[in-house]
């Protein structure tokens, strides 16, 4: 995943990791960035506890453990088990799948607009990644003030957006808005996309950068 944001994107100085899960994607940004500064965001205390351990050697890392969505409350989170790779603050329905969601905790949330003063003091952000199971376009509301000091978004798209009844549609307004270009990754490389069309829309799992034009 992370390849083709540095090769569109580097240096990468400052991020957030937004659903952070078992910081594998943070590891991998320190391997290429060993001085970037990021703040990991993960809702779920099993999941938060293994980031602490992770990475408390790196100063330049602060776990925060909360979920981001378009407001600052508390809220139900959910998913198969304590450490789910698939939680999300949406009781997503997959028995279809034979996969049943249960309550896991109720959690924290806050808005990426909570930590735009940490933004501002390291002078921008140069990437957001997000895989928040089907909260990145409320997340994204809640970072209005954020989106202007950030250069790349990374966020992944599919059966979850069914869930939050969010759409392509909706991440390229939004985007275009912002000022931003929205690239859709591919095998072949990332494909921009200088329009919308209602075949953007399909629910396999997809990775899309948006890039500040």
């Amino acid at each position: 995943k992370l390849s083709s944001v540095v090769r569109l994107a580097v240096p990468i100085r400052t991020f957030f990791d937004v659903g952070a899960h078992r910081g594998g994607y943070t590891a991998e940004i320190l391997q290429r960035f060993p001085n970037a500064k990021g703040i990991l965001f993960e809702p779920l205390s099993d999941n938060a506890s293994h980031l602490k351990a992770r990475f408390a050697s790196q100063l330049n890392i602060q776990i925060e453990e909360v979920a981001i969505s378009k407001r600052s409350c508390q809220a139900g989170f959910y998913g198969q088990q304590k450490a789910s790779a698939l939680g999300s603050l949406y009781e997503r329905k997959l028995d279809h799948f034979g996969v049943t969601f249960e309550h896991l905790q109720e959690v924290n949330v806050k808005r990426l607009d909570d930590f735009l003063s940490w933004i501002e003091n390291m002078g921008g952000l140069d990437l957001i990644k997000m895989d928040i199971e089907g909260s990145e376009y409320d997340a994204l509301e809640g970072g209005a003030c954020v989106l202007p000091l950030t250069k790349a978004v990374q966020f992944e798209f599919g059966g979850c957006n069914i869930d939050s009844r969010t759409f392509v549609q909706d991440f390229w307004r939004l985007f275009q808005k912002a000022g931003f270009n929205l690239y859709r990754m591919t095998p072949f490389g990332p494909f921009r996309l200088d329009d919308y069309q209602e075949w953007d829309e399909f629910f396999i799992t997809t990775n899309f950068l948006a890039l500040k034009r």
